[in-house]
């Protein structure tokens, strides 16, 4: 993603969009399947305290 760009999730109801930008700004922990990477980085993985 660059300056000055605009990007959009779009898709039906229930495929996931809130799910996977709530993992992309590390709200949301997987708990099952490996990890979650966005443009090579790790996410999703914020320490639990």
């Amino acid at each position: 993603m660059g300056e000055n760009e605009n990007w959009a999730i779009i898709g039906n109801n229930g495929t996931g969009k809130t799910t996977f930008m709530r993992l992309i700004f590390g709200e949301l922990i997987p708990v099952y399947g490996g990890e979650v990477r966005w443009f090579g980085n790790k996410k999703g993985l914020r320490s639990r305290r």
